[in-house]
């Protein structure tokens, strides 16, 4: 029985498909981003890039750099009037402007991933041709791989945000409720899987029977919401209990990874800081457990010499 999967950004893909994507994404890690347009930044930084997807018939985006008078009127109507005003900004205005939004954000689980994201800097406003768009703001991290930069999309709506988080039967989680209204598509790259439900995706539930056909511990996860599609096609769940998991597609098993979405939000805002690596079900457990044995190792250095 052929089988149709949903990654976010890349919606009905075959398996056939994933297999083709997952190769990509490979040699993604093994050489430098398609997308990497340094070269072209130096010989004229404020010249647009035609980015493509690195998939069949895929969709391509253009990457408009700060700041950018010049955008055709297509994309400007394509534009939220927040994002705009980025894109035609000189750099200190967009900070402000950034700066601006992520203050109005009050729960104090999240003022780590704002006082992050406040440190980045704008680089440009990337636009889709299925009109989604994205602030890019680099991490000035030495290297250009995937994970040095987020891609921030425009504030959501907050009725469709609210309308979504009912049917999902979410509304009641405060933590994720207050990301969802302030942070749903945040990604670590465009074009491809690897970013945050975004408000206009099909929010993905445990509760097909298909999904119960191919994961061995369904029903320990059933009615768990996907809320992250990694570039490697697996999806971390948020359960209806707080705790959170990955869905490790080829292994047809969710690991419970986190004991609350709190957590996890610690964990991912560290990972960003530390790691040049897409978030995924197989780096981000390694990355706990080296952190994890190099804690270990710290403790006993710090431990008092015995006495003799």
């Amino acid at each position: 029985m052929e089988r149709v999967c949903s990654l976010v950004g890349v919606p009905h893909i075959h398996v056939k498909q994933i297999v083709e994507v997952r190769w990509a994404v490979v040699r993604g890690h093994l050489f430098p981003p398609k997308h990497d347009c340094s070269r072209d930044s130096v010989m004229n930084p404020n010249m647009p890039v035609v980015h493509e997807a690195p998939y069949p018939d895929g969709p391509t985006a253009t990457e408009y750099f700060l700041p950018q008078p010049e955008i055709p009127d297509d994309v400007r109507a394509g534009l939220s009037p927040w994002m705009l005003y980025i894109v035609t900004s000189v750099k200190p205005v967009a900070l402000r402007t950034i700066n601006e939004r992520l203050s109005r954000i009050e729960h104090p689980d999240l003022q780590p991933l704002c006082e992050q994201l406040r440190s980045y800097t704008p680089v440009s406003v990337i636009f889709c041709e299925d009109k989604q768009s994205w602030l890019r703001l680099d991490s000035n991290h030495t290297s250009n791989k995937v994970g040095t930069s987020a891609y921030l999309p425009p504030q959501p709506d907050e009725n469709l945000i609210q309308a979504r988080l009912d049917s999902a039967g979410f509304s009641s989680k405060s933590l994720f409720l207050a990301f969802a209204m302030n942070f749903c598509g945040l990604a670590e790259d465009f074009l491809v899987s690897g970013r945050f439900v975004a408000a206009d995706d099909d929010w993905m539930l445990l509760t097909e029977d298909w999904q119960e056909e191919i994961i061995d511990n369904y029903d320990d996860w059933k009615n768990s919401l996907a809320i992250y599609s990694a570039r490697n096609g697996d999806q971390l769940l948020l359960h209806p209990d707080g705790h959170v998991g990955w869905w490790k597609y080829a292994e047809g098993y969710v690991e419970r990874e986190f004991e609350s979405l709190s957590k996890f939000m610690e964990f991912y805002v560290q990972f960003r800081a530390d790691v040049a690596w897409p978030l995924d079900s197989y780096g981000a457990p390694d990355y706990v457990r080296n952190e994890a044995k190099q804690q270990k190792s710290r403790n006993k250095s710090d431990r008092p010499l015995d006495e003799t």
